[in-house]
C-alpha cells in the first residue's frame, strides 16, 4: 500500500467499503427497450484507399468533387476516366480522360445537378485492354459547395518564364524591395545574413553521427538526427542569404548562398543526407538547392546551374516517382505532408523550364492538393494527429495554397475546413493553457507558441476572423505578428499593403463553452475559455482516424485541464518515436484514460478507431458518448461505450457499457501527473496537483478494487541525452489508477464520478448513495444502470427539478413537463435557458 499525505488521511480513512450499485430510480427512469445499435467496419479511414469514391449514390459536399481510387501499383500503369449523366456514358456530354499516371481525376469544371456515373479503366503496360471497374454514381445537388479549379496546363500557364518564381514573382522583385527600404523586416533580414558572410561551412562528414548506439534500433536514429541537423542548419543559412539578397538585391549575400549551394550540390543523393538515412536531411537539400536556383538564378553562371539542376534531378525524380500513383491513396505521411511536398514542389517550380519532367511533376501536385486536403479532418477544422503535431503543417498548410493561388488565380483556402480550424485551435488548445494533450508531444509545452500564433494571424487575415485574430494576440501580445511569417507569405503581406484592415481581436459574447470534431472524433468541453487560470477544460477522444501515425491507442479516453494545467491526462513521455517507451506505454493503451481488456489494449493503426456517437451542449450540462466497440482487434471485446457528462462548474461523471465475447478481465485507467491516492479497503481516490484536487468515487456491475503505481513499463529513460536549453531532460514519473472488477465477466459497467476543485484548501465533499440506488452529489442526483444485465441507461437531474440529461430512458420529467424519449436516444433539458435537444447516433461523415 502506498502511504498517504497527513492532510489526506481522514478522507482516505472515513471512506466506506466500496458496495455497488445495481437499482435504480423507478420513479424518474423507465427502461429502454434495446441497446444502440453497433457499428462495424474494418476501418473508417484504411491506411492506404480500399474503395472508389464517391460512390454509393450519395450527395457530395464540393463541385466538382475529385475522384479516387484504389492504386494498382505497377511502372507502365495507367488509368482513364469517363464521367456522365448518362449511366452507360453513351452520350456525347461524357467527360473523358486517359493515360493518367495517378489514381485520382479532377473534373475541372462544375457539374450539373443530379446524378453522375463514373468508371475508372486500368491498364498494366502499353498496349494492353483496359479493365474496368464496376459503375460508381454520385449525386449533386444545390448544397454542394462550388469549387473550380481550371485544368493544369493552365495553371502551368501562370507560372512565369524568369527567376525568381517561388518566395516571390520576379516582376514584382523591385517593388518589394521598395517597399522593405527602412523596415524594421529588413534590417532583420540583413543582420542574420552578416553573420553568415564569409562563415566557414562544414563538409558532408558533419552528416554522420557522433554516436552509434547500443543496437541498431538508436543507430539508425543517431545517424537520422545528425543528418537531419547538419542538412537543416544548411538549409536555414541559404534560406537567410537568399531571403536577403531578395530584400536588398546585396550580391554579396547571393554569393554566400551559392557557395552553400554547390556544396549541397556536391553531396552524393545515396549519401549521408539520402532519404534512407532522413527524410527530412533529403528534403532539406532540394529545398537548399531550388532556392539557390530561383533565388540567385541572376548571378549563377551555366556551370553553376548546370551542377544545381542535375543535383535536384537526382534526388526530386526518383521522389516523384515514387510517390505518383501512391500518395494520393495514403490517408497521411507526416513528413510529405509536414515538409517534402512542399519542397519537391519548390524543386519542380525551379526547374519548371528547364527539365521537361517538371511539368509533370507540377501537374502531379496541383491534382493531388484539392483531392486530399485537408486529410486528417473535415469541414469541422479539426487535426487527427492531434493539436502538437498540427504545428509542424502550418507552413505547408499556408504557403502551398498561396503558390497554388498565384499560379492559378483560384482560393484554395476557401474549403470550409480553413475557416473552422480556427476554433479547432481555439478550443483543443487555449492561449495561456496546457492542449488537450492527444498525440505525439502534447505532453511537453504548457502553452501555445508564437508559430500558433503566426498560423491563427494568416487565417485571421485571410478571414478577417477576430476570433483568430484574439487567439494570437493572446499568445504574442503586441508583438509584430507579421515579422512571425514565413518569407513567402511576408512577402505577400508586404505586397498586398493597402489591403482590408484587420478586425478588433475578440472572443463572441456568445461563443459556445464547448465543441465537437466529430470528423476527427474530438469533443472538447470548458468553463472559461478566455481566462485559462479560472477554466476547467475536458477533452475526449474516440477518433474514426484509429492510432495511425502521431495518434495514441487512446480511443474513448478523457482528458482534464484544471486552471491551465494538466490533472487528467495520458502519461509518459516522447523521447523517441519507436522506442520501447513509446510502443509500451506512451502510444499504448495502458498509458491512456480509457480500458484494458485482459490486459490488452486498442490496436495500432487504422483499424484501432473510436467515433463520437452522441454530443449535447447546454449552459449547465455538455455530453459526449463515444464508441470504441472495434479498436481492440480479435481480444474479444465487442461493446465499448463511454458516456461524458460535464455538470459545470465542477463535476464529470463517466459511464462505461462494456461487452466481451468471453468472461474478461476489466481494467479501468486513470492518469495523472500528480499523486494518486487511495485505500486498500475502498473505491474512492484522491489526485493532487500543484493547482488542483480532484475525488473519484467509483460504481460498477460488480466488487472492484483500485490499485496505483508510480512506475512506467517500460520505462522513461532519456537514451539519446535529449536537452532542453541545454539542460540533460529528466522524465519524472507520474501516477497511475487501475480499477478492477474482483472476478472476471463478459459484461460489466463502470460508472466514476469526479468532484475538480481548484488548490488544494477544500476536499470535495463525499457523494450520497440513496436506498433506490441514486447517488447525490452537490445539486444532482446520478442514476446508472449498473447491473449488466438489462440495458444500460443514464439519467442525470438537478434536485431541484429544472435540469437533466436521460440516455437511452424512455422518459423524464423536468420542471413539470415530461419528455418521452425514442429508444436509444440522448436528451438535454435545461429549464431556465429554454434549452431542450435530444441526438441519437450519429456516424462521422466519411463512414456513412
Amino acid at each position: 500500500m502506498l502511504s498517504t499525505h497527513p492532510g489526506t488521511a481522514r478522507f482516505l480513512k472515513s471512506a466506506a467499503r466500496f458496495v455497488f450499485v445495481a437499482s435504480f430510480a423507478a420513479t424518474l427512469v423507465e427502461r429502454a427497450r434495446s441497446d444502440s445499435p453497433a457499428f462495424k467496419a474494418d476501418a473508417i479511414h484504411p491506411e492506404r484507399r480500399t474503395e472508389a469514391s464517391p460512390a454509393g449514390s450519395h450527395p457530395v459536399s464540393v463541385n466538382p468533387p475529385s475522384l479516387l481510387w484504389p492504386v494498382t501499383s505497377g511502372s507502365g500503369v495507367r488509368y482513364q476516366v469517363r464521367l456522365s449523366q448518362e449511366e452507360r456514358f453513351a452520350d456525347g456530354g461524357t467527360i473523358k480522360a486517359s493515360d493518367l499516371r495517378w489514381a485520382m481525376f479532377n473534373p475541372h469544371r462544375r457539374l450539373d445537378e443530379g446524378t453522375w456515373y463514373w468508371q475508372v479503366g486500368t491498364t498494366k503496360k502499353p498496349g494492353a485492354d483496359a479493365e474496368w471497374s464496376p459503375v460508381h454514381s454520385f449525386k449533386v445537388d444545390d448544397t454542394a459547395r462550388e469549387f473550380v479549379t481550371p485544368p493544369a496546363a493552365e495553371m502551368l500557364g501562370g507560372v512565369p518564364r524568369a527567376h525568381p518564381r517561388i518566395l516571390v514573382p520576379a516582376d514584382k522583385l523591385s517593388r518589394l524591395r521598395d517597399k522593405l527600404q527602412g523596415t524594421e523586416i529588413r534590417k532583420d533580414y540583413v543582420r542574420v545574413a552578416e553573420r553568415l558572410v564569409g562563415k566557414s561551412v562544414r563538409g558532408v562528414e558533419g552528416a554522420l553521427p557522433s554516436e552509434t548506439g547500443k543496437n541498431q534500433f538508436e543507430s539508425k536514429n543517431f545517424a537520422k538526427w545528425a543528418s537531419k541537423g547538419y542538412a537543416g542548419k544548411l538549409l536555414d543559412e541559404i534560406k537567410s542569404l537568399s531571403v536577403a539578397y531578395l530584400a536588398t538585391g546585396d550580391e554579396r549575400f547571393a554569393r554566400e548562398a551559392i557557395r552553400r549551394g554547390i556544396l549541397v550540390a556536391g553531396f552524393d543523393p545515396k549519401g549521408p543526407t539520402s532519404r534512407s538515412v532522413s527524410d527530412f536531411a533529403d528534403g532539406s537539400c532540394m529545398e537548399a538547392l531550388a532556392l539557390v536556383y530561383d533565388c540567385c538564378h541572376d548571378l549563377l553562371s551555366d556551370s553553376e546551374k548546370a551542377q544545381l539542376r542535375d543535383a535536384m534531378v537526382a534526388r526530386v525524380a526518383p521522389w516523384f516517382a515514387r510517390q505518383m500513383n501512391d500518395l494520393e491513396s495514403r490517408v497521411f505521411n507526416a513528413h510529405i505532408w509536414q515538409h517534402i511536398l512542399q519542397q519537391a514542389t519548390e524543386v519542380a517550380l525551379a526547374l519548371y523550364g528547364d527539365v521537361p519532367e517538371a511539368e509533370l511533376w507540377l501537374s502531379y501536385v496541383y491534382e493531388l492538393w484539392p483531392a486530399r486536403v485537408p486529410l486528417l479532418g473535415g469541414d469541422d477544422g479539426g487535426w487527427a494527429n492531434g493539436i502538437s503535431y498540427f504545428g509542424t503543417n502550418f507552413k505547408t498548410l499556408m504557403e502551398m495554397p498561396t503558390l497554388l493561388r498565384r499560379f492559378s488565380g483560384v482560393d484554395f483556402c476557401g474549403h470550409p475546413w480553413y475557416r473552422n480550424t480556427i476554433y479547432y485551435q481555439l478550443y483543443a488548445w487555449p492561449p495561456g493553457s496546457a492542449s488537450d494533450g492527444f498525440g505525439d508531444g502534447a505532453e511537453r509545452p504548457d502553452s501555445p507558441s508564437g508559430g500558433r500564433a503566426m498560423f491563427a494571424h494568416f487565417l485571421a487575415t485571410r478571414f478577417q476572423d477576430p476570433v483568430a485574430l484574439w487567439y494570437a494576440r493572446q499568445i504574442v501580445g503586441n508583438r509584430n505578428l507579421d515579422s512571425l511569417l514565413p518569407p513567402m507569405l511576408l512577402f505577400d503581406r508586404v505586397l498586398s499593403e493597402g489591403g482590408p484592415r484587420l478586425p478588433e481581436p475578440a472572443l463572441p459574447d456568445d461563443l459556445p463553452q464547448a465543441r465537437a470534431f466529430r470528423d476527427i472524433g474530438l469533443v472538447t468541453m470548458h468553463t472559461d475559455l478566455a481566462a485559462p487560470q479560472d477554466n476547467l477544460m475536458l477533452a475526449y477522444r474516440s477518433s474514426p482516424f484509429g492510432s495511425y501515425n502521431h495518434m495514441h491507442s487512446d480511443q474513448n479516453a478523457l482528458h482534464i485541464v484544471c486552471g491551465g494545467k494538466r490533472l487528467f491526462s495520458g502519461s509518459g513521455y516522447y523521447i523517441a518515436y519507436g522506442d520501447e517507451h513509446f510502443q509500451g506505454w506512451y502510444t499504448h493503451t495502458r498509458g491512456q484514460n480509457s480500458i484494458l481488456i485482459d490486459g490488452k489494449g486498442q490496436v495500432r493503426g487504422a483499424e484501432g478507431y473510436g467515433w463520437i456517437a452522441r454530443y449535447l451542449h447546454g449552459r449547465q450540462i455538455t455530453y459526449c458518448t463515444g464508441d470504441a466497440s472495434s479498436a481492440y482487434g480479435d481480444a474479444g471485446l465487442t461493446r465499448f461505450r463511454r458516456h461524458v457528462a460535464f455538470l459545470r462548474p465542477d463535476i464529470v461523471v463517466i459511464y462505461d457499457d462494456l461487452q466481451a465475447d468471453h468472461a474478461a478481465e476489466w481494467s479501468w485507467l486513470l492518469h495523472s501527473p500528480g499523486k494518486i491516492e487511495t485505500d486498500v479497503d475502498t473505491n474512492r481516490f484522491l489526485a493532487t496537483t500543484d493547482n488542483a484536487q480532484a475525488r473519484i468515487n467509483m460504481f460498477a456491475s460488480s466488487p472492484v478494487k483500485g490499485t496505483v503505481s508510480d512506475q512506467f513499463d517500460p520505462p522513461a529513460l532519456n537514451w539519446r541525452d535529449k536537452k532542453d536549453s541545454g539542460k540533460t531532460i529528466k522524465y519524472p514519473n507520474q501516477w497511475h489508477l487501475a480499477v478492477v472488477p474482483n472476478e472476471k465477466s463478459a459484461k460489466a459497467r463502470f460508472l466514476a464520478v469526479l468532484q475538480i476543485r481548484p488548490g488544494k484548501a477544500t476536499t470535495p465533499e463525499e457523494p450520497r448513495r440513496e436506498a433506490d440506488g441514486t447517488i447525490r452529489v452537490a445539486d444532482w442526483r446520478i442514476t446508472a444502470g449498473l447491473d449488466s444485465s438489462r440495458p444500460a441507461s443514464l439519467l442525470i437531474d438537478r434536485a431541484d427539478g429544472g435540469a437533466a440529461l436521460a440516455v437511452d430512458c424512455a422518459a423524464v420529467t423536468v420542471a413539470g413537463t415530461e419528455h418521452k424519449l425514442s429508444g436509444s436516444e440522448s436528451l438535454l433539458v435545461e429549464a431556465a435557458e429554454g434549452i431542450v435537444c435530444r441526438c441519437g447516433d450519429e456516424l462521422p461523415e466519411a463512414a456513412r
